[in-house]
């Protein structure tokens, strides 16, 4: 529980080919590397609209020279399907000023006829990181929204169930994933019997998140002495997870200064959209969580401490004033 599991391989960048030329989307797929790009090729624009409808695409290829359509058309005309696709040109000679036109229209590249690939290899490889350059400053961004929205939300919570609240919150801002926080309890008072609680819970039923809180990862997890950071595992979901595509949670450590006081546990996987980008900040939210759940817990053990000592209170003045009319009671009868 002390790291982070290892981050899976990167899912390929899917890659649409529009060209009439069959044999267009063979030399693409032979030209880059199949790990990291996955090609399709179709023969016009009608059916790569209908493509971009059923997949997300990250780049086109698209000959500017096929008939039919005019070369910049069909490019804004995929754009408006899918806003953030990248576009590659490809032009002969003789289509030079419609691949400039191209690229003041929002093409990303223009490559001329005939394409070496090493060329394709090239702008391809570049593209790729170009987008996953904007896609960590997007995660960056949410990620400061989220932190800044959890923060404003731990510092007024006053009870336990308003920090668990506002930790499920967070985690679906970063995605709608099932998640549930689970407190430790001590059922034999003592640091040696340790069972989890649900506390509160998102995207799963009452059933599903006790089952969750019953994973014997979790209670291994509360049992061990507490370490200098919060630490996380993935671990196999529950079976009754799996008709909801939940393969394995993620087990996020909530530590107070002395002891692990409970763990957030939520669904991670290729199949979800909270995977390794968020883990690390998974941890770091975790310490806030923390902090805000040993804070409003000594808050709400005070206010029981009160309550109490107000009722101890008025017993004894109750008492007293039983007593006080049981000695005028004594007076009076010895008078009379």
């Amino acid at each position: 529980m002390n790291r982070a599991p290892a981050a899976p391989r990167p899912q390929p960048l899917h890659v649409l080919v529009v060209d009439d030329d069959a044999g267009a989307g063979r030399m693409l797929a032979d030209a880059l590397d199949p790990d990291l790009f996955a090609v399709l090729a179709v023969p016009d624009a009608q059916a790569a609209v209908g493509a971009l409808h059923d997949r997300r695409f990250g780049i086109a290829l698209i000959d500017i020279g096929l008939p039919a359509r005019g070369g910049i058309d069909r490019m804004v005309r995929l754009r408006q399907v899918q806003p953030d696709l990248d576009v590659v040109v490809v032009a002969g000679d003789a289509s030079v000023p419609d691949a400039v036109a191209a690229l003041n229209a929002g093409a990303s590249r223009y490559i001329q006829k005939p394409c070496a690939p090493e060329e394709l290899r090239a702008v391809f490889a570049d593209l790729r990181e170009r987008r996953m350059l904007k896609e960590r400053a997007r995660l960056y961004l949410r990620r400061l929204e989220v932190q800044n929205s959890l923060s404003d939300e731990l510092s007024s919570a006053v009870q336990p169930g308003d920090v668990a609240r506002a930790a499920i919150e967070a985690v679906r801002q970063l995605a709608p994933v099932p998640v549930v926080l689970a407190v430790a309890e001590h059922p034999g008072h003592d640091d040696l019997t340790v069972e989890a609680r649900p506390l509160a819970w998102a995207g799963v039923d009452a059933d599903t998140a006790a089952a969750l809180a019953r994973l014997p990862e979790v209670r291994d997890c509360l049992a061990r002495a507490p370490v200098s950071a919060p630490g996380m595992a993935v671990v196999p979901a529950p079976e009754g997870m799996a008709a909801q595509g939940v393969r394995a949670v993620a087990l996020v450590r909530l530590r107070g200064r002395s002891r692990d006081l409970g763990v957030l546990i939520a669904a991670v996987g290729p199949q979800q959209a909270l995977d390794e980008h968020h883990w690390d900040l998974l941890v770091a939210m975790s310490n806030w969580i923390g902090v805000a759940l040993e804070r409003t817990m000594l808050h709400q053990r005070l206010e029981r401490a009160f309550d109490e000592a107000g009722r101890t209170q008025r017993q004894m003045i109750q008492t007293e004033k039983q007593s006080a009319i049981g000695r005028l009671a004594a007076g009076l009868a010895h008078e009379i």
